[in-house]
């Protein structure tokens, strides 16, 4: 796996980050396949998407597994194009790229 550059567009800094939300993100060159790692610190959910002009996903969905007060890995299959991310998560999304 290689560490690959990832950011979201609502957070300015490193130092809000740390407070509100955090992302990494890596990729398997060998099977093509991309892991995010999502922290949600604050008490609200946030949606979040993958930009498709810049990265294409097979059938342009994820796996999405959430650690929260309700659940542990719980796993669902979603659309990139809009993943809640609940409040007070860790939420691990994994797909495929083109």
């Amino acid at each position: 796996m290689l560490r690959v550059e990832a950011s979201l567009n609502t957070i300015a800094d490193d130092t809000a980050a740390a407070s509100s939300q955090m992302i990494t993100a890596y990729k398997n060159p060998a099977n093509n396949q991309l892991v995010m790692v999502i922290v949600n610190m604050e008490t609200i959910g946030k949606e979040f998407s993958i930009d498709p002009s810049k990265l294409k996903l097979t059938n342009d969905q994820m796996a999405v597994y959430t650690t929260d007060a309700t659940h542990n890995l719980g796993k669902s299959i979603v659309n990139s194009n809009s993943v809640i991310i609940p409040a007070k998560s860790v939420v691990t999304l994994v797909g495929n790229y083109k």
